[in-house]
């Protein structure tokens, strides 16, 4: 996508922030940074189950079992909240890097992950 694009969809995610559009502008700005097929965006609570905030994927078996699985869970396993408990840097990480820490509770993690999918 044109950079121009991308700015004025920036600025309209910018705008809806607190506003119901919100989740659809962010999710179609990010998709303008990254050729992604899916986006999942959860808030880590201390000591606390996730909460998802916004889902959006192609295919709808991508996110069928977040609570069944994720949810009730699998989530203690993922590096994500692993770094929440951290208190590492808050800056946005991407799945590549994380996949390539080689842990064993990361290698579970992406087993189960790939086994949902």
């Amino acid at each position: 996508m044109h950079v121009k694009n991308s700015e004025i969809l920036l600025a309209k995610t910018i705008k809806s922030l607190k506003k119901n559009t919100f989740p659809e502008s962010l999710i179609r700005w990010l998709r303008t940074l990254a050729n992604h097929d899916n986006t999942t965006i959860l808030a880590y609570f201390r000591d606390e189950t996730p909460q998802i905030l916004v889902t959006d994927s192609e295919t709808e078996a991508v996110h069928q079992n977040m609570t069944q699985v994720y949810l009730s869970g699998a989530y203690l396993l993922d590096p994500f909240y692993e770094l929440h408990n951290s208190n590492a840097d808050t800056n946005l990480i991407g799945c590549q890097i994380l996949h390539r820490i080689n842990s064993v509770e990361t290698n579970i993690f992406w087993n189960i992950i790939n086994e949902l999918q």
